[in-house]
């Protein structure tokens, strides 16, 4: 006879279905996120970087685009400094694989909030089914970003919210922690501003209800969290920061573009799961509209899901806790009239969705994907200019831009690189672009910085890009030194460098 102590049976109890559910859901978001890490056209070596020059008392990186020599002194606003020191810490600490792991482990912690929030109103049947769809939503940023540790937050603050306007109370310890969530927020990354909005939405819903129970206290919290948002390197100039940063770049960032716009030019999928979310929310809001927070929230995923792609994680975030709400009414209503489905019936229907969403994912975002790290032949390209003493001043292409950062700063900067916001919008439209198309421009250019190495990603699938790379293979002036998979290298034969 076997004695299980009471730890024992409670451990026990929840070892059933729908524990497996989760822990299965959450195995599956992780293995989404365990892509190799791709250093030529993704921001983390520029992250790595700033961590290691913020650490070693390089301030400027924090107030100008001090890695460019074409616009040294262009006044920038690092909005995510704290992200590349943390990272830069874990990675000198215990390695690449260690740092994509604990991004992993930091993700997957935000969706389990989520699924916290989408549970204590709806059921574990919706919980499971609307957490297939976030797991898929929120995956389509993979990569190590400082946004993720906004995503996290967001769902910490949402699920915070939630415990308040239950209790209608704010705890002294939920305050101190918002706040030092906050503090900590406003220095990782620009996103701190919806640590703001979450708690002005019900202070907004309260005033039109003309209700006054507890919103002081809302109010109070708001004003220390804007207040505590100053704490930042750039002060008033870091607060207001979100409402200046998306502007037009002159250049067309893919992750920026609205839903229907990338339809046009890239087969994507996500404007069709867009759509079918929102005649979800549509059919589940008719006939039982209420005007509240979580109204208020599922509206502006779906407007921020819409209009950038960079969005598609704040529509699940944002709208999957109001569709599991609401769907669990329609169902507790549906049972009132003697109609309701078996628990066993559920349980198929969930073990099938699984095995459909596993079966899909797999040839398309799991095989020959799963990977903790990098691939180290991207490296290689960067090792073969130090190697052959190759010198700058060098033309990169945008993508190109962090890795070259990454690898090569301080001895060389980059002509350009991925932050857009760095740059003005003249240079983009009348420098770099049709630098790369007319030939005359790039002659002039040329002259200009006198560009002794080309360092240019070859997956660089923009037309001129593309047209570029087609040129000046074909120059005599430049000599074909390097090229893999990633990037390419040439070198100037001579100063007469025209296409």
């Amino acid at each position: 006879m076997i004695n299980f102590s009471q730890a024992q049976k409670k451990f026990f109890q929840y070892l059933n279905f729908y524990s497996f559910c989760y822990l299965s859901l959450i195995l599956f978001f992780a293995l989404l996120l365990c892509k190799p890490i791709d250093f030529t056209v993704q921001d983390i070596g520029r992250h790595l970087t700033n961590g290691r020059e913020i650490l070693s008392g390089n301030w400027k990186v924090l107030y100008s685009n001090h890695y460019s020599y074409t616009m040294p002194e262009a006044k920038f606003v690092n909005h995510h400094w704290l992200s590349g020191v943390f990272f830069f810490l874990i990675e000198q600490a215990a390695g690449l694989k260690t740092l994509h792991l604990f991004h992993i482990l930091l993700y997957s912690t935000g969706l389990i909030f989520l699924l916290k929030i989408i549970k204590k109103h709806s059921n574990h049947f919706l919980t499971l089914t609307l957490g297939i769809a976030a797991a898929l939503l929120l995956s389509a940023r993979a990569e190590i970003r400082p946004e993720t540790f906004g995503y996290v937050f967001i769902c910490h603050s949402l699920w915070q919210l939630d415990k308040i306007l239950s209790e209608k109370k704010i705890k002294w310890q939920q305050f101190l922690l918002l706040l030092v969530q906050q503090i900590l927020w406003v220095n990782l990354h620009i996103s701190f501003i919806f640590g703001i909005f979450v708690f002005s939405v019900p202070i907004l819903v309260q005033f039109l209800k003309n209700e006054k129970k507890f919103s002081k206290q809302l109010v109070f919290l708001n004003i220390n969290l804007t207040l505590i948002s100053l704490v930042n390197p750039h002060f008033l100039l870091g607060l207001i920061q979100p409402l200046a940063i998306f502007h037009d770049y002159g250049y067309k960032i893919v992750e920026n573009q609205n839903l229907w716009f990338l339809l046009k030019i890239i087969n994507k999928s996500n404007l069709y799961y867009w759509f079918l979310l929102l005649l979800t929310f549509l059919l589940v809001t008719w006939k039982n509209f209420l005007f509240d927070e979580d109204l208020i929230f599922a509206i502006t995923g779906l407007i921020l899901g819409f209009i950038a792609l960079r969005n598609l994680p704040l529509l699940a975030i944002f709208l999957l806790p109001y569709l599991g709400q609401k769907i669990n009414q329609i169902a507790n209503k549906l049972q009132c009239t003697n109609w309701q489905i078996e628990e066993s019936t559920k349980k198929l229907f969930l073990l099938i969705i699984f095995s459909s969403i596993l079966l899909i994912s797999y040839p398309t975002r799991l095989k020959n994907k799963i990977k903790l790290g990098d691939f180290s032949e991207q490296h290689q390209a960067a090792e073969f200019f130090e190697k052959k003493q190759l010198k700058g001043p060098i033309f990169n292409n945008y993508d190109l831009g962090s890795y070259l950062i990454y690898h090569l700063y301080p001895h060389e900067k980059v002509f350009t690189d991925n932050r857009p916001e760095a740059y003005s919008k003249k240079f983009f439209e009348q420098t770099y672009i049709p630098m790369q198309e007319n030939p005359k421009i790039w002659s002039e250019m040329s002259k200009k910085y006198n560009f002794q190495t080309i360092f240019f990603g070859t997956r660089d699938l923009t037309p001129w890009g593309q047209k570029f790379l087609y040129l000046i293979k074909q120059n005599p002036n430049w000599q074909l030194t390097y090229e893999d998979q990633f990037c390419l290298i040439m070198k100037n034969v001579n100063l007469k460098s025209d296409l």
